[in-house]
């Protein structure tokens, strides 16, 4: 206590003078605000102390001051850069609001009354002309960011607005944007301006990136035949715009070297506007980050695109959503993530805005599985009558309705972050969870007092199958919650071994369902229509529902052997962590004594998400505890990491999506990868990032003697 000053008495002493023991304040300040209020003067928080930073340039600039050639290219190149530091966790106010040039449309649009674009104006000079076209476009474009971002991208996690409440053009179209800019590239052709390439490719680029989120538009003929011409017209613009990108890319020097006007960019917005937050310096990514970003927008749409008008069926749509958004969703910039979200899925549920809907989506999702040819989804074959069948169709009509929510929540994952994902997973768990528990009294209920039904066999055995589908899409979320977790480095390295031996358990249950439920029901319907098709005069009907039986279940055995191979890796890694346990490398069973808690309250603190789901069961610690084998030697982890890669190798050479190619590549290297570290012989458990997202290098090396 030596160390320590008494002030109990001079702070009651200082205090006393105040009535009621509480500090004055207006009524109209909040929390966060009061609290501010006492942190007046303070340059940190206080951004009426802003103008005493500002130059007299920055205080008094005018935006109607003719600017030169120079200033001009050098304004838009700024803005360029401006504008994607927007998109690099920054703000508004921090990046392009910082412009005095888009402060004045943008806060002059808001104010006023008369909103046409011909009001626009930022001086009489022929380049003031021109970059008022180039801010009235680059404005517009935020404003649909903004409208984008509202709509399916989250508030300072995706993108941080921030827009001090002004509004960004949003009654003005884009098309008289577009033709505003048009109007600009001539008026540059026909001034006396020495580089007018230079400008004009920036003009164009401005363009072609207010033409992208036309891509929410367009109208995709899935499953069928590509719109060519469509698909022409819109690679043209995503062409030029890389085209465009390329060339300012290669004339850096010039566009770094364009001069400013002097005090265009400053700290002033934040003090003229209303601005609830403390203050910053204006934030440059700079030049190279600027457009290698720019080129990878173009680019990433370019590809996603062309690959939405070749999607042939349900099984490459699925492979598409997957393996090239959702799990490369972490490559894709905040605006291409914003623009697929609305161009997947439309206001009037229609997919790709085709003509299929997620109505249509939903049965083909349950047909391509095992719920074709049932007679739970036939009511030709209930034998009902009048009154019994619109009864039972009014349940079946609310359990699609209710399966089509599903499938939307589902929609709604792909182009999210992966933390996003996770924590949407999480919730659409409880749904397919509810979703199931409907379906199994459905299905039951009407079997017990109409007998309409499925038999899984040649016993009576109830086949349920819409249940079996929402049951397998339920378990494919479950696992894909908990590999999320690990890409996330949720878990501590004492924790790993849990989730991989949780994961384990889900997959042999996931394969045991999809082969001794989905694959055996439809073997069962393909054997009751060849016995039928010998007796039917309508053998050609048959055949059909035969053949497309049989490419069913061709696809679910081909997604079983993924399953497969994937439950082999899994358990590999799981005997590997089991015999680093046995080496005393680490210990997975207990916590070192700086924790306050026990390791079977982490256990079940991990897996609560679980914990309302009926089915599968949920393990418990104690089965935890038991699955330990003390004999775990690593011969039997080299070959069974072996076996796993021969599995995983031999399912790739099926495999025709190149992302997936890809995905199912890192899988093989990470079984390389985990034979030559145990080979390596070293003692010591470390983990680390290896060369697929869902398994981390797991290093056994020699500790450091200093």
């Amino acid at each position: 206590m030596n160390d320590y000053v008494d002030i109990t008495e001079d702070f009651f002493s200082s205090i006393s003078q105040i009535s009621n023991n509480r500090v004055v304040k207006s009524p109209f300040f909040d929390l966060l605000e009061g609290t501010r209020a006492i942190e007046i003067n303070n340059p940190r928080l206080d951004t009426g102390l802003i103008p005493n930073e500002l130059s007299a340039a920055e205080l008094n600039f005018e935006c109607s001051k003719p600017i030169s050639e120079s200033e001009l290219s050098g304004l838009m190149n700024k803005l360029f850069k401006l504008l994607m530091s927007w998109f690099s966790s920054s703000s508004l106010p921090l990046t392009v609001l910082s412009c005095r040039y888009v402060e004045d449309i943008v806060h002059g649009y808001t104010m006023s009354l008369d909103r046409g674009i011909e009001t626009f104006s930022l001086g009489d000079g022929v380049y003031n002309r021109v970059l008022k076209s180039f801010v009235v476009g680059l404005s517009k474009f935020i404003g649909i960011m903004i409208t984008v971002g509202n709509t399916v991208l989250y508030e300072d996690e995706d993108i941080t607005t921030r827009n001090m409440e002004l509004d960004f053009l949003t009654d003005i179209m884009v098309d008289d944007v577009l033709n505003d800019l048009e109007s600009a590239i001539g008026l540059v052709k026909r001034s006396a301006a020495q580089h007018k390439e230079h400008i004009i490719k920036q003009l164009m680029l401005l363009q072609d990136l207010n033409s992208l989120p036309i891509l929410s538009n367009l109208q995709i003929n899935l499953f069928g035949v590509p719109d060519l011409r469509q698909l022409q017209s819109f690679q043209d613009i995503l062409n030029r715009g890389i085209e465009c990108l390329k060339f300012i890319a290669d004339h850096k020097q010039f566009y770094e070297t364009q001069e400013l006007p002097v005090g265009s960019v400053s700290k002033w917005v934040q003090a003229s506007l209303g601005n609830r937050h403390i203050p910053g310096d204006v934030y440059d990514i700079g030049f190279d980050e600027t457009f290698k970003q720019m080129t990878n927008v173009f680019e990433q749409l370019k590809q996603i695109f062309r690959k939405t008008n070749y999607i042939k069926d349900i099984e490459a749509l699925d492979l598409f959503l997957k393996y090239d958004i959702q799990h490369m969703v972490n490559e894709y910039h905040v605006i291409n993530k914003g623009i697929f979200q609305l161009f997947l899925i439309r206001e009037d549920q229609s997919i790709l805005g085709s003509v299929y809907h997620l109505s249509d989506l939903t049965l083909d999702l349950m047909n391509h599985v095992n719920v074709f040819n049932c007679n739970v989804s036939n009511p030709k074959t209930w034998n009902l009558n009048n009154a019994d069948t619109e009864l039972v169709m009014d349940a079946l009509s609310q359990l699609l309705k209710d399966l089509e929510a599903g499938v939307y929540q589902n929609l709604t994952v792909y182009a999210n972050n992966r933390c996003r994902q996770r924590q949407l997973i999480n919730k659409n768990l409880l749904v397919w969870d509810s979703l199931q528990v409907q379906s199994e009294n459905f299905e039951m209920e009407i079997y017990n007092n109409y007998k309409i039904g499925d038999k899984l066999s040649d016993t009576d055995e109830n086949a349920l199958p819409i249940s079996s589908f929402i049951y397998s899409t339920k378990l494919e979320l479950m696992i894909e919650f908990l590999l999320i977790g690990i890409e996330l480095e949720l878990y501590r390295e004492f924790e790993i071994y849990s989730i991989y031996w949780y994961i384990n358990y889900l997959t042999k249950v996931y394969i045991n369902h999809s082969t001794e439920r989905l694959l055996k029901f439809n073997k069962y319907k393909i054997s009751k229509i060849v016995a039928k098709k010998k007796k039917s005069k309508n053998k050609q009907e048959l055949e059909q529902k035969r053949e497309k039986l049989t490419k069913i279940n061709e696809a679910l055995q081909h997604k079983i052997d993924y399953w497969k191979g994937f439950q082999r890796l899994i358990n590999s890694v799981c005997l590997l962590l089991n015999y680093l346990q046995n080496q005393k490398m680490i210990k997975f069973d207990d916590l070192t004594a700086n924790f306050i808690t026990s390791f079977e309250s982490l256990f079940r603190l991990r897996f609560k998400p679980f914990e309302s789901i009926g089915v599968p069961s949920q393990l418990t610690f104690a089965q935890y505890s038991s699955s330990f084998a003390s004999d775990v030697s690593q011969d039997e982890v080299i070959n069974s990491l072996n076996m796993a890669k021969e599995a995983l190798v031999e399912y790739n050479k099926s495999v025709t999506n190149d992302n997936e190619k890809q995905w199912i590549s890192s899988l093989v290297k990470t079984c390389f990868s985990y034979i030559l570290e145990l080979k390596g012989g070293k003692n010591v458990f470390e983990v680390s990032p290896g060369y697929n997202t869902y398994f981390p290098k797991f290093t056994a090396k020699l500790p450091v003697i200093e």
